[in-house]
């Protein structure tokens, strides 16, 4: 049940993505903006669709989890239909993910020290998600800068803690 929750949850990150990049021309998507000292929306996109990447691949019930040494596809930047494609792909894996294991997740450190620590599928795919947010947030901001007139769903970009607090808070008043 709980497995199933976090994995609608991804897939409405997943169906946000799918949004802009079905919109999005391949020249604004991978322009650099000085509103993000440079990078691109590209940029940012490939980054959260990495990490789901990372979090769907078998091998991690083995090998563990690393963020820090995912695959950095270039083309998932500069090529929104690549993204879409990645995205695709991601959503059909999510249905075969395992039950909420135990795995380790290994990060490395500013120092150089590479440190371990125990976590779950569940606790990762709450993440990524989160992480995604972050950075459909700051993709938003890019997309009114670069689309002023895009309309975009109230809740792209807005945490679910948020949008709770936010329908309290509209309620009391």
């Amino acid at each position: 049940m709980t497995q199933n929750i976090l994995i609608n949850a991804c897939k409405a990150i997943i169906e946000d993505g799918r949004f802009y990049l079905s919109k999005i021309s391949p020249e604004i998507y991978a322009q650099p903006l000085e509103l993000f000292s440079g990078s691109s929306l590209g940029q940012h996109t490939r980054h959260w669709i990495e990490f789901l990447q990372c979090l769907i691949d078998p091998s991690i019930m083995e090998s563990g989890l690393c963020y820090d040494k995912r695959k950095r596809d270039l083309t998932l930047e500069t090529i929104p239909a690549k993204a879409l494609n990645a995205l695709d792909t991601i959503e059909n894996k999510l249905e075969g993910m395992p039950p909420l294991d135990k795995i380790v997740l290994t990060s490395e450190m500013a120092n150089g020290t590479e440190v371990q620590l125990p976590t779950s599928i569940g606790r990762e795919l709450w993440f990524v998600v989160e992480h995604a947010v972050h950075h459909l947030a700051l993709i938003k901001i890019g997309l009114k800068v670069s689309y002023p007139d895009w309309e975009l769903p109230q809740h792209f970009g807005v945490a679910t803690s948020t949008l709770k607090h936010q329908s309290k808070a509209l309620s009391i008043k």
